[in-house]
């Protein structure tokens, strides 16, 4: 182990010294072992010989040869004892072994003789055979493979195996986010923390923690819908019409002719299930109630509900990306300058210049034969003409000098 070994000796199933099978080293050294793939892991074994004094066998795991990783686990090795179980719950390719010497010895040496490795081969499993699949909640899918806990959730969930919403005011990863204003102290989407009933007067923006006297058209309610009932109803009581929250001019919602306990499908949301859903990414169904895109929009729309195309010179996922400089106009999804480009400029995404000899709008024509060269946004022979000819474009007969 003073200096990195060919690991096939330590993972040969003989873990006695007497075995003769061994890896030696003296002072501090590294192994490393490449498991050819990347594993879960849930703890690692050891047979190591200190024939005397003290040192640190510490852990790491990587999914690359030639990076440190990050530290799983450690313990103090000794002497009187050759057989250590570390704890170690993490995914990796490569795990590599550390002796370090024990403060206070400066000439320890050690014998590895064996190594052994638990966990499930195929990453997102978990119990006898790792024949269970980890939580859907967990975050990349990763769990403890004995118990099934998650080690980390997605957003938008907590508990132990990730089961659980963010509770009310919440929202995000690790439930960490605080809601915004929402209408009628509601709470927000437990995922993105959008106010799916809109915001209070006076606060706009998907997460109404925007101040704006003018509420944006992407919220969901206005203030002109903020005076109208809203519909209340406990679950159980889902097939009873629903009661509705007193108003001043007594205006009653309409009775619903959608079930209250059904949420809507078939790409639909809203009041009885009447609006359409917009162009959810990946064709991923729109809130039930507010019809909002949780996971963004298709390339080429964009806002709460993805039901805007693309404008001002924008494309692609959510409309983040910008057409070329010298575009025209681009398509929204995949942003090929389809109309055209700016004098000057050709090419799909309008990024070339013209080539000697051409200017104008798409490179399109071609420059005066008298010309020595033209400016390829007007045509203008700015280099000069050619002998006998003048003119910005060299057009016109010019006078000869009397050559003799």
């Amino acid at each position: 182990m003073g200096e990195r070994k060919d690991a096939d000796v330590v993972v040969d199933g003989r873990k006695l010294y007497t075995d003769g099978k061994c890896l030696s080293t003296k002072n501090d050294g590294e192994l490393l072992i490449d498991f050819g793939d990347i594993i879960s892991i849930h703890h690692i074994t050891t047979y190591i010989k200190v024939p005397s004094g003290f040192a640190y066998l510490g852990i790491r795991g990587s999914n690359r040869s030639d990076s440190w990783g990050y530290i799983c686990g450690r313990t103090r090795i000794h002497s009187g004892r050759t057989v250590y179980n570390i704890s170690c719950k993490f995914d990796a390719r490569y795990v590599s072994l550390s002796l370090l010497n024990w403060f206070g010895y400066t000439d320890t040496s050690a014998d590895l003789c064996e190594v052994e490795t638990y966990g499930c081969h195929t990453q997102g499993r978990y119990g006898e055979n790792c024949s269970i699949p980890c939580p859907q909640n967990c975050q990349e899918g990763r769990c403890d493979i004995v118990e099934g806990t998650c080690l980390g959730c997605i957003n938008g969930y907590h508990g132990p195996r990730c089961c659980r919403e963010c509770g009310s005011g919440t929202f995000g990863r690790e439930c960490r986010e605080i809601c915004g204003k929402c209408m009628g102290n509601n709470t927000c989407h437990h995922i993105n923390g959008t106010c799916m009933e809109g915001c209070i007067p006076g606060l706009s923006g998907i997460l109404c923690d925007q101040d704006d006297e003018q509420v944006m058209m992407s919220d969901i309610l206005t203030r002109k819908d903020a005076n109208k009932s809203v519909a209340v109803g406990a679950p159980a009581e889902a097939n009873k019409p629903a009661d509705t929250i007193p108003v001043e001019n007594d205006a009653q919602c309409p009775q619903p002719t959608h079930s209250l306990g059904q949420e809507c499908g078939n790409n639909t949301f809203g009041q009885d299930c009447t609006s359409v859903c917009g162009h959810c990414s990946e064709n991923e169904h729109c809130h039930h109630i507010n019809g909002s895109c949780l996971n963004g929009c298709d390339p080429g729309f964009n806002r709460l509900m993805c039901d805007q195309g693309c404008m001002n010179g924008s494309f692609g996922k959510n409309c983040i990306e910008r057409c070329g400089s010298n575009c025209i106009s681009c398509n929204a999804v995949t942003g090929v300058c389809e109309i055209g480009c700016s004098p000057g400029y050709e090419g799909t995404f309008c990024e070339q210049k013209c080539p000697h000899g051409r200017y104008g709008i798409n490179c399109g024509q071609t420059c005066p034969s008298n010309c020595k060269g033209c400016n390829r946004f007007s045509g203008v022979c700015e280099f000069g003409c050619q002998s006998g000819w003048k003119g910005t474009l060299c057009e016109y007969i010019g006078r000869y000098n009397n050559l003799n």
